[in-house]
């Protein structure tokens, strides 16, 4: 079992803190149906929490089914942005500015959810403090098809602002450090999302290694244009549909659920 990775560090997770990641966020591809579906099942009209929610994505979704969502999120920009979007002012959901390692629980939950979020908590003190409610664990995959992800997987590499990135499975990580035990999974077939490339531009940047912030105006532009050339070049020989000025792409997830670790007890 080796240290966390250095890219899920704190400094590396403030990104998120910056206006202009927050302002975009929703820019990203939205839960497939079906993911929100197996989130409801799990709550069974309960209580949720909501872990590192940034704008909503989950917590606007499922608020009106369920007794309460506590979305909790460090970012006062991105809990902010969550108020002024679809479904963000309803009475279910219950708004908290505050890291998980320190906020303000209300057990008992039927479920706790953290969407694309956990890898940047410390997973030590998070985990335990969850007192074995049910974590359902929420990974988005809208990289595209194979020839897609060749194509832009250079341009990642360049110009990421997050230089000490390394491939990473966070399931095996919190497994092998006996944080977590896995109950089930479920992997949610892709569906449609049809992107300008302005809004898929806004959608990477949206991402912390690629917060134009953090990028730098001059580096953001060109990087812009390079995706951009990318995704023409793509569309011209066949390898990406599109329809009008939209991109054909898909957008799909993962959900692992399972029991945190409790606390240790004190020995005496």
């Amino acid at each position: 079992m080796g240290t966390k990775p250095a890219h899920w560090s704190t400094r590396v997770a403030e990104g998120f803190q910056d206006e202009d990641v927050a302002a975009v966020y929703h820019r990203r591809p939205p839960y497939p149906a079906e993911a929100i579906d197996q989130l409801l099942a799990l709550a069974n009209g309960g209580p949720v929490l909501d872990l590192g929610c940034g704008p909503g994505d989950i917590a606007r979704r499922i608020a009106p089914h369920v007794e309460r969502v506590d979305a909790v999120d460090f970012s006062t920009a991105m809990v902010a942005r969550g108020k002024q979007l679809p479904g963000g002012d309803h009475v279910a959901i219950h708004w908290q500015v505050a890291a998980a390692e320190h906020a303000e629980f209300h057990p008992l939950y039927s479920l706790a959810t953290a969407g694309e979020s956990l890898h940047w908590m410390d997973w030590d003190v998070v985990l335990p403090r969850l007192g074995g409610t049910t974590l359902a664990i929420v990974e988005r995959d809208w990289g595209g098809s194979s020839v897609l992800r060749k194509a832009l997987l250079p341009l990642w590499q360049r110009y990421s602002s997050v230089r000490d990135f390394q491939p990473y499975d966070l399931i095996e990580e919190l497994t092998s450090r006996g944080l977590f035990t896995v109950l089930g999974e479920r992997q949610c077939e892709p569906v449609p999302w049809q992107p300008t490339i302005e809004e898929y531009l806004d959608a990477r940047h949206s991402q912390r290694g690629f917060a134009r912030t953090h990028m730098g105006e001059a580096d953001a532009a060109e990087f812009d244009h390079a995706v951009t050339n990318t995704l023409h070049q793509l569309a011209t020989t066949g390898d990406l549909t599109t329809d009008g000025d939209r991109l054909e792409l898909t957008a799909g997830a993962r959900i692992t659920w399972g029991k945190p670790a409790t606390p240790r007890l004190s020995a005496h």
